[in-house]
């Protein structure tokens, strides 16, 4: 299923994101364009 494996990697995609952006909260770094 083409679909679903897209929306996995979507996901997958979006939980690096928020890792990535928590870790910046955490060091209180903010990352140019992130808001």
């Amino acid at each position: 299923m083409k679909l679903f494996k897209d929306r996995q990697s979507a996901g997958k995609l979006l939980a690096n994101r928020l890792k990535d952006f928590r870790a910046d909260l955490v060091l209180g770094i903010p990352r140019g364009g992130v808001v």
